[in-house]
């Protein structure tokens, strides 16, 4: 099961560096998810969190690639709202547009996590961020890191730094 596991992850990737993205007409943003499949009957029950994660980043870099600041800055968690204000988020969103493509590599459990520390060293603890290992690509950059999200009214919202607190 693991070695199946194992196998279609590199065949995943494999497709992913091979493909040099000319097939993409409009230039808009992609996402690969590294996922394994199981045997008839075992596991028939996906877990509706990473469901949820996995489908908002087909969202989010759709929305990065069309320039949908709306759709950004509207699944920005509270959190963050709450620590740079609205326009300054507003305006970071504008300005970070670009089609780029996301790759989930792992979905971890929700948990406390302390967004402000880890940003402008203050204590913002959120109780319920979900750690997602992504790796985003960005023309020829590539780059794995740790982001979280949140489920917040029946969707998946974003943290981001926008700039100085207010």
């Amino acid at each position: 099961m693991v070695a199946l596991g194992v196998v279609l992850v590199v065949v995943g990737v494999v497709g992913l560096a091979i493909d040099d993205g000319d097939d993409d007409e409009d230039g808009g943003a992609t996402v690969a998810t590294s996922t394994t499949t199981e045997p008839a009957g075992v596991g028939d029950q996906s877990d509706p969190t990473e469901d949820l994660v996995e489908a908002f980043y087909v969202e989010f870099a759709a929305a990065f690639g069309d320039g949908d600041v709306d759709f950004l800055f509207d699944r920005l968690d509270p959190v963050v709202i709450g620590l740079y204000g609205a326009a300054q988020c507003r305006d970071h969103v504008d300005d970070i547009l670009g089609a780029r493509s996301f790759e989930v590599v792992d979905i971890g459990t929700p948990a406390p996590w302390d967004f402000g520390a880890e940003r402008e060293q203050q204590s913002l603890v959120v109780e319920d961020a979900i750690p997602v290992e992504v790796v985003q690509r960005l023309g020829e950059t590539e780059a794995t890191s740790e982001a979280h999200v949140t489920i917040r009214d029946g969707g998946v919202r974003w943290f981001t730094d926008c700039g100085d607190p207010v």
